[in-house]
């Protein structure tokens, strides 16, 4: 399903066309789950590093919101690499140590250091909480509108109802709705992550 399709839902839904208002609430519904997990917004990521200790987030980890594992591979062998502060790594960092395999990563400032500085080009493999975004192009077409799509229609017709068509009873009934189909994508999120089958969506 694409975001058009998802609008002409709801359209057919609260008998009305807002075409402005419910794309602006589909948005906002987005934007307000858009940093809550679920299987659907697991991401796997790999990139290589080089002989350099600092890194833009947005271009090795995009759209990261949190790291679950972050593994450095070296001659096949995969070794993880521990999470620290900028600061503890400030302490350690002297400016001339480097190796192989770094052993460490803070994350700071939309940054991602490594330590001790990678002496060689070496390969990193990422699994990470990804906060995936919906476009307003009728044609976008994401999790949100494929997975997490009931979730999506519910809150964005709770905020028609409470904030354009001032029907507060049917504005609760849609966050009934939308609170039960979170249920229910929590309880699959948690029995994906239990069976051992949550190995990154994205």
């Amino acid at each position: 399903m694409n975001l058009g399709a998802l609008e002409s839902r709801i359209y057919r839904e609260i008998h009305k066309t807002l075409s402005t208002d419910v794309r602006n609430a589909v948005l906002e519904a987005v934007e307000f789950y858009k940093t809550e997990r679920f299987w659907f917004n697991e991401a796997h990521e790999s990139f290589n590093i080089t002989a350099s200790a600092v890194y833009s987030m947005s271009l090795v980890i995009p759209k990261c919101i949190n790291i679950d594992t972050m593994r450095v591979y070296q001659g096949g062998n995969p070794f993880v690499l521990q999470q620290q502060s900028w600061n503890y790594l400030d302490e350690l960092d002297t400016g001339n140590v480097t190796a192989d395999t770094p052993t460490d990563y803070a994350i700071h400032h939309e940054m991602l250091r490594l330590y001790p500085t990678p002496s060689a080009t070496t390969s990193i493999q990422v699994t990470y909480h990804k906060g995936v975004t919906l476009s307003s192009s009728n044609s976008a077409s994401t999790v949100w509108t494929n997975e997490g799509a009931d979730l999506i229609r519910h809150r964005a017709k709770a905020i028609l109802y409470s904030a354009v068509l001032l029907d507060p009873a049917q504005a609760q009934v849609e966050q009934s709705l939308e609170n039960m189909t979170l249920n229910r994508l929590f309880a699959r999120t948690a029995k994906k992550v239990s069976s051992g089958k949550l190995k990154g969506w994205l």
